[in-house]
């Protein structure tokens, strides 16, 4: 009985590794390819990043007081919650750490909603199918720019992954606790997550 359980645990940590192993590798690329295209600085690249961290310094240099700023934003883009998480990075290390750490919670999102994928993909696609599943969902385009975007869309993909997730053994088994918190702060994160958190909540 013992090595039936230790051969269950091994089959099963040997995909996890796989994936964590590949995102691993994606958040290297993209961390290199932004230090190699920009003087060994690392920021990120699109202008909703600017916004969304401009609005966490302004919450953290208020001490929370205030999200007033003059960085211009989007509310389908832009939201509250995810400002308001970074600002608490911003608070305790500062400006200039404020970037690393970040990208180090995209790696751990895009890494979680990839492993949610993952489980997914074995009972809707089939056993056999999971790893090519994640293969094709972490190399595509949009979902390695939207966690390394350092935006609010960061949240709200790695909501969206948790909420799915929830759903479908969670409220299928009686379970609603997961499905209902993953949705309610997905509706603080911006306009689009809203409607998505509005229409799992309906589920």
């Amino acid at each position: 009985m013992k090595k039936k359980r230790k051969t269950a645990v091994n089959e099963e940590s040997a995909p996890i590794n796989i994936i964590a192993g590949a995102v691993l590798i994606f958040f290297i690329i993209q961390a290199g390819l932004i230090l190699y295209y920009n003087n060994n600085n690392l920021t990120f690249p699109h202008i909703e990043s600017f916004y969304s961290l401009e609005k966490a310094s302004v919450i953290a240099e208020s001490n929370f007081t205030s999200m007033k700023t003059d960085a211009p934003s989007k509310l389908e883009i832009n939201g509250f919650l995810y400002p308001a998480a970074v600002s608490l990075v911003y608070k305790v290390l500062g400006r200039s750490n404020t970037v690393p750490v970040v990208y180090v919670l995209a790696f751990l999102a895009f890494l979680i909603s990839a492993l949610a994928v993952y489980r997914i993909s074995g009972d809707i696609a089939g056993k056999g199918y999971e790893l090519i599943t994640v293969f094709v969902y972490i190399t595509a385009a949009p979902v390695i720019l939207g966690f390394f975007s350092g935006a609010d869309v960061m949240a709200a993909m790695l909501l969206m992954a948790l909420n799915v997730y929830f759903l479908l053994y969670g409220v299928e088994n009686g379970r609603y606790k997961g499905a209902l918190i993953t949705a309610a702060i997905m509706m603080t994160v911006n306009m689009t997550a809203l409607v998505f958190g509005f229409c799992a909540l309906i589920y």
